[in-house]
């Protein structure tokens, strides 16, 4: 399979771990009680890959994302919008403090402070 990095559209990419989906879906089971399942699909493994002309991570495939029913269920979860979660955590570890880190949908920016505080460049983009 020949992936292509998201932000320079070349093959200079390197895959760094592959994730069963099934451990995606027993996570946000275990942690959350909503099933990801059918997010998807047949789907049997996400790949976490490093641009080697960047070194932004990213996941593939690309268009594996959460719908709208999947958030209105994790919003109805009070520890949802806590400052600091899980997946801060798991992110951290494929994070080196000279990375810069830009989080899509940061909501009140908890983790870009966090990781300020950490001596990372990191920004943080919310929808209003």
């Amino acid at each position: 399979m020949k992936v292509r990095s998201p932000l320079t559209n070349t093959y200079n990419v390197k895959l760094l771990k592959t994730i069963p989906v099934s451990e995606i879906v027993k996570t946000y089971k275990s942690e959350s009680s909503v099933d990801t399942s059918r997010i998807f699909g047949e789907l049997e493994n996400i790949h976490i890959y490093k641009c080697l002309d960047t070194d932004f991570l990213f996941y593939y495939p690309l268009n594996i994302a959460g719908d709208g029913s999947f958030y209105e269920e994790l919003e109805k979860i009070s520890w949802y919008y806590m400052d600091w979660k899980w997946e801060h955590e798991n992110a951290l570890k494929y994070m080196r403090p000279q990375n810069e880190v830009l989080e899509i949908g940061c909501a009140k920016g908890s983790f870009v402070k966090e990781l300020k505080k950490k001596e990372y460049w990191s920004y943080g983009i919310r929808a209003e």
